[in-house]
């Protein structure tokens, strides 16, 4: 059974906040955000300036995403993941109980022809999601979706406007708790895969009373998702690819029966989704996926080394990035499936085993790769189209992944 509770707007406002601190909010909805910038303290920049959350066992790290200065080092009660928000200026924090809100303090505010940009300093804000397990934090079209693999269970939360609060719009409980993932469409249409302990292959779609519109149960050990042009979700499984657009549910078969993708990456501007691709008949990873959504066709990409789960990332709509084992960052051209370029980022590494390990990642934003090395505290920025290492940062901690917002 799935059951969904609609919650009435629960944000508030800095004044209700102050006058109701201490107080606890009904369903575990979020509190309202902290003010964390003072009029004194804002500056007016002349231009965007992105930022870097970088994670650590103890925390985040804010980063100058231009120069890679630290700007703050921001502590958390256990190891969080960052994921960022599509408003340019926060990230989303998941640890084992929960979800929170960083504001990574710069912003900038659009003006009919022209736009304004600041920055402050970093914070935690005040707004938290109470969920056992988090895993996928999926936002779309001003909507985001928190999966808690603890008890199956999905939190929905409008944050088109995180600065001024989130307001819980519904829960929907899961018939079992699993490792899973969820999404709401712009029609209102609800996403979610519905798995238990033994078995996870199966996507619903769900309308605003809960009710399923559509089902599908050929999505074997299902594992990400993403969106394509067309409003086209796509949700990673072993032999094929779940696709979901105009309310029916399809599948664009993989190459071989044991070929799995469980990242894929896609853009709201292009049919072609840039994924990871192993077999379970082979040891590690060297290939990765162009799948075309609208024709149905899928092209592999053998690559000159291995890479891991964590290596991949997507330039805009045409170029896919991967972070290979020998230090290199690898362009692929997404429409002819070439390797344009191959540019030397760190040190060779071996992808650990498990999911647990910090591992080497890459993020990308403008043209600008973001590498982060555990093993040797750094990040890495690499221009990609000037193939050269723009900065460096030592850190005092082992990075363990990155977000980056726009500014």
């Amino acid at each position: 059974m799935i059951r969904t509770t609609t919650v009435g707007a629960l944000a508030l406002t800095a004044a209700a906040a102050l006058a109701l601190s201490g107080c606890a909010t009904p369903g575990g909805a979020a509190s309202a955000p902290e003010e964390t910038e003072a009029a004194s303290d804002v500056a007016e920049l002349d231009a965007p300036r992105p930022r870097l959350a970088v994670t650590h066992d103890d925390g985040v790290v804010v980063l100058d995403a231009a120069t890679l200065d630290v700007v703050a080092d921001i502590p958390t009660d256990a190891a969080p993941r960052a994921i960022a928000a599509e408003d340019g200026r926060h990230a989303f924090l998941t640890d084992p109980e929960g979800v929170s809100v960083l504001d990574l303090g710069v912003w900038s505010d659009a003006h009919g022809d022209h736009g304004h940009s600041y920055e402050t300093e970093p914070a935690l804000t005040e707004l938290r999601f109470e969920l056992a397990k988090p895993s996928h934090v999926v936002e779309h079209d001003g909507v985001t979706a928190l999966f808690g693999d603890g008890e199956g269970e999905v939190v929905l939360v409008d944050t088109s406007d995180l600065a001024d609060g989130a307001d819980e719009l519904r829960r929907i409980e899961l018939r079992a708790a699993h490792h899973g993932v969820a999404l709401h469409l712009e029609d209102g249409v609800v996403l979610t895969t519905d798995g238990d302990e033994t078995a996870n292959d199966s996507v619903v779609a769900l309308d605003a009373d809960g009710e399923e519109l559509a089902r599908t149960d050929d999505c074997t050990g299902i594992h990400g998702e993403t969106i394509a042009a067309g409003e086209t979700v796509a949700f990673g499984c072993i032999g094929a690819v779940t696709t979901y657009a105009d309310g029916a549910f399809d599948r664009i078969a993989l190459p071989d029966a044991d070929g799995r993708v469980g990242g894929p990456k896609g853009d709201a501007e292009s049919p072609v989704l840039f994924a990871d691709y192993s077999r379970e008949s082979q040891e590690g990873r060297d290939t990765v996926a162009l799948i075309d959504v609208e024709s149905g066709t899928v092209r592999l990409v053998v690559l000159p080394t291995g890479y891991s789960y964590s290596s991949l990332a997507r330039d805009g709509e045409d170029r896919g990035v991967v972070l290979g084992l020998d230090g290199a960052l690898h362009l692929i051209d997404l429409e002819t499936g070439e390797i344009t370029a191959s540019i030397p980022a760190i040190d060779a590494w071996t992808a650990p085993e498990g999911h647990g390990t910090p591992t080497p990642g890459v993020v990308v934003h403008d043209g600008v790769a973001y590498v982060t090395e555990p093993a040797a505290n750094r990040v890495t920025a690499v221009d990609l189209d000037g193939a050269s290492v723009l900065a460096e940062a030592e850190l005092d901690v082992a990075p363990r992944q990155a977000a980056v917002v726009s500014g």
